[in-house]
């Protein structure tokens, strides 16, 4: 039943006159954009820019010069219509974002990350969402104006979206719709939540019964699609939260007969993985962590300004390189150290990995091992210093080090040719002696990263080259190694939480790699999407947490179409429909249901 103070809000309303274009732009606001929102972009719309409608609030909105800048729509013509729609001067600031579906904290860069905990962390927003009887209203005055042909022609093909406050009590957060040139797209959305307990979701016979309340008893058979996204490893479980990846996997089948049912018969998935280079859980983070002294120390070359590591050993530089050279004669450079001793099979993926992430490459040449330690220098003139130190060693000529062939390093062609001829040692001036290092970090570190890909048969030579291609420039380097690093997370993660194959893991790896051979520079943001076999995974959907369980009924008739999309998800599917949520570790759900009628137009 209806409250009376709703009842008489309604009365209130209707006793106004109708609403023209103009009083539209005086009373609310009218935001044009890219409307973006993955739970709506499901229904059968146009994509692109939709028409935003919402309440203003006054003194709020300002453009950059102090006064508010509204949407002339009666002066644009169908000519600039399309020029206009990138809204010079956004008439609205709101702390969120229309084109994201996820409520974030504009102080926490998570927000792409699958949260198991709902965000309690609630901005005071800027906007003001409709009462949903006066967004009716409002909704209906605007679609008259735009028959009435007080708008551009094609202002017919975008689509028009209220913003509701869900005081309702079908607690309506959207209403929406849609004039095409054949059909016009009637569109309700409800979302409640949190629901506590689950004997309060919906039942999947009871959003069967009210899909087919909305239909005549001549419709054609009803198309059912279900889909469910599982975390497989969530960045909100751990405290440094900014610096882990996370993945997920999605399913979409076609045949349940309950909510939350597991995916089962022709079922397709899809692996997302979000990697993170820094990732403290990860095998990798070993690599990770010599890849940040080389970033620290390209930039020193770029700025002048180097953060040296403070001196942790008990003997000088000096001192350790001595120990290093002797260690070496003794030894061999090939010869496997004391904690190798333990020989691993090669067709074992598991110990290969282990060997191959955790550093523990068997060829190293001279550089490789110069670099471990000079990498570690407390100062630029201990630096310089110790390659003096070791100049002077090569010059003896007591020493013979093994340098690879391949090795381009200015200190790895001098080696090679000393033993040849006497030659005239480097100038280590100016920066010289960290151009260097750096040098035989690069080079270090290229062969870490070949050697765990063509090692493991996870690339081939040909696949990696155009990531170790040397231009004589070091600093262009830095980002090609971000890439393989980037890769080398997906895969470390995929076999820890998946334990996949050697053969997907490969196929994974030249998806990666084709990827980022079309990219400048690592995007911190990007999400890989990877098919993977539901028979891989059956065993761990029992035990993974739900995100997302949703349902999609669609049944057409002669002259309409019904759709509707129920959503049960852990987290609130829009910004401006945040409820009250519990600080505690228990999971909640939110229920999203979505109406969309389209109706065949008629012509006269």
């Amino acid at each position: 039943m209806m409250s009376i103070c709703a009842i008489l809000k309604m009365i209130e309303i209707k006793k106004e006159v109708s609403l023209s274009v103009k009083d539209i732009l005086e009373k609310y606001e009218v935001e044009i954009s890219d409307f973006k929102s993955p739970l709506l972009s499901l229904l059968n719309l146009p994509t692109g820019n939709s028409i935003v409608l919402q309440g203003k609030i006054k003194n709020e909105t300002k453009n950059s010069s102090g006064a508010h800048k509204s949407v002339d729509l009666t002066s644009l013509s169908s000519d600039s219509f399309e020029s206009e729609l990138d809204l010079t001067g956004c008439p609205l600031e709101c702390p969120f974002d229309l084109n994201k579906s996820s409520y974030h904290d504009e102080d926490n860069d998570e927000k792409k990350s699958p949260t198991l905990s709902p965000n309690t962390n609630q901005k005071n927003l800027k906007y003001k969402p409709l009462d949903p009887s006066e967004a009716r209203y409002l909704l209906n005055q605007y679609c008259r104006a735009a028959l009435r042909k007080e708008l551009p022609p094609n202002f017919l093909s975008v689509v028009v979206w209220v913003l509701c406050d869900g005081s309702d009590q079908q607690n309506t957060v959207y209403i929406g719709y849609h004039r095409g040139q054949s059909s016009c797209s009637r569109i309700i959305v409800n979302s409640t939540g949190p629901v506590l307990s689950k004997d309060d979701l919906p039942s999947l016979m009871d959003l069967k019964c009210e899909h087919q309340a909305k239909l005549s008893q001549n419709h054609l058979l009803t198309e059912t699609s279900y889909f469910a996204s599982y975390c497989l490893l969530s960045s909100s479980e751990f405290p440094n939260t900014a610096s882990e990846g996370w993945m997920t996997l999605d399913c979409t089948w076609n045949k349940a007969r309950h909510i939350f049912e597991l995916p089962h018969g022709d079922v397709s998935c899809v692996l997302n993985v979000h990697p993170v280079s820094g990732d403290e859980r990860s095998p990798a983070f070993t690599l990770h962590k010599e890849l940040l002294k080389l970033q620290g120390l390209i930039c020193g070359l770029q700025t002048g300004e180097v953060v040296w590591s403070p001196q942790e050993a008990d003997h000088s530089l000096t001192d350790q390189l001595t120990l290093m050279i002797q260690g070496l004669q003794e030894r061999g450079l090939r010869r496997k150290t004391e904690n190798q001793h333990v020989p691993f099979d090669p067709t074992d993926f598991d110990s290969c990995l282990e060997a191959a992430v955790l550093g523990k490459r068997e060829s190293l040449d001279f550089t490789d091992h110069l670099w471990t330690l000079l990498s570690g220098c407390s100062s630029f003139e201990e630096l310089k210093m110790a390659l003096l130190f070791i100049f002077k060693q090569l010059n003896s000529k007591e020493m013979r080090p093994l340098i690879f062939r391949k090795n381009t390093t200015t200190l790895g062609k001098y080696i090679r040719q000393i033993h040849h001829e006497d030659l005239e040692t480097p100038s280590l001036e100016g920066v010289k002696p960290l151009e260097m290092l750096v040098e035989i970090g690069v080079e270090k570190l290229r062969r870490d990263y070949t050697s765990i890909f063509v090692g493991l048969e996870l690339a081939t030579q040909e696949q990696l080259q155009p990531f170790l291609q040397s231009s004589g420039n070091v600093v262009s380097a830095l980002p090609e190694l971000q890439k393989l690093h980037n890769v080398l997370e997906v895969i470390v993660l995929s076999k820890t939480f998946l334990q996949l194959p050697r053969q997907t893991l490969s196929s994974y790896t030249r998806e990666s790699l084709k990827f980022y051979s079309t990219v400048l520079n690592v995007d911190s943001d990007h999400i890989f999407h990877f098919p993977i076999q539901i028979s891989s995974v059956h065993q761990l959907l029992e035990r993974l947490p739900v995100l997302e369980w949703r349902v999609s009924l669609k049944s057409r008739d002669k002259h309409y179409q019904v759709q509707n999309i129920c959503q049960i998800a852990t987290k609130p599917p829009f910004d401006h429909c945040l409820m009250c949520k519990s600080t505690g570790q228990e999971l909640f759900n939110y229920v999203t249901k979505i109406n969309c009628i389209q109706d065949t137009v008629r012509k006269t």
